[in-house]
């Protein structure tokens, strides 16, 4: 499957899951996450769960490894400010139903114009079935 078809499914999965319609007083970001070094799609999650997290409203890290050339990096970090360097209480390593660990990753953001944000996503597309399903949501 080619990047624009992923990015539309992923895209299109995240607007559902967000529950996001075209009001016009919001705009919206998408990315689809590639790896910082060689720029591969598929990409393994780690996702860090901190006290405070709650559903629709993460708190803590999401962490991606490449399997291509094997580099990580934080995706997105949600921490109160000082709590960086306290120890996660939960660490998920998603996996698809069919059990691959390799997803297609991309983020949607929701912003109240001019530059407020509002809510967001990370959704997860498997490499291998095409399966989709949420990793984390971020309540501003």
């Amino acid at each position: 499957m080619d990047n624009k078809k992923i990015k539309t499914r992923l895209r299109s999965f995240a607007e559902q899951h967000l529950e996001i319609s075209g009001a016009g007083r919001f705009h919206h970001h998408f990315a689809l996450y590639q790896c910082p070094n060689c720029e591969a799609h598929p990409l393994r999650a780690v996702v860090e769960r901190h006290a405070g997290d709650r559903p629709k409203d993460f708190e803590g890290i999401l962490w991606t490894d490449c399997p291509a050339c094997r580099s990580e990096q934080m995706a997105l970090g949600v921490t109160p400010k000082g709590k960086k360097g306290e120890p996660p209480i939960s660490v998920d390593r998603p996996a698809c139903a069919c059990g691959n660990d390799t997803f297609y990753l991309g983020s949607l953001d929701q912003f109240e114009k001019p530059s407020t944000f509002v809510k967001g996503t990370v959704v997860a597309m498997c490499t291998e079935c095409d399966a989709l399903l949420p990793l984390v949501d971020t309540d501003g």
